[in-house]
């Protein structure tokens, strides 16, 4: 795959170590900058600090959620996609 020539920031936010690392791992493999957060509040702080294109968020996280570090971070943002993932069918 070619890589993508660009300064795009995208924040992974997840609780699950190795799924955030996938991630990194991926995303910087096509050219773009990733930021990790381990929870919800970790995450609203970081997109209060500095402007995001893009964040990849989970929905159950153990300190806080995902849907409420969403509603933080709209309020704070807006313009900012987050795009919600999930590992449990049942949600």
């Amino acid at each position: 795959m070619m890589a993508i020539t660009s300064n795009r920031n995208i924040l992974v936010v997840d609780d699950d170590f190795s799924h955030r690392t996938m991630l990194k791992t991926l995303l910087s493999g096509w050219g773009y900058e990733v930021s990790e957060a381990d929870d919800g509040q970790a995450a609203v702080n970081m997109v209060q600090e500095r402007p995001y294109d893009l964040i990849l968020m989970d929905i159950r996280m153990v300190k806080v959620s995902g849907l409420k570090a969403l509603a933080v971070v709209k309020e704070t943002n807006p313009a900012i996609p987050v795009i919600i993932m999930t590992a449990y069918s049942s949600v």
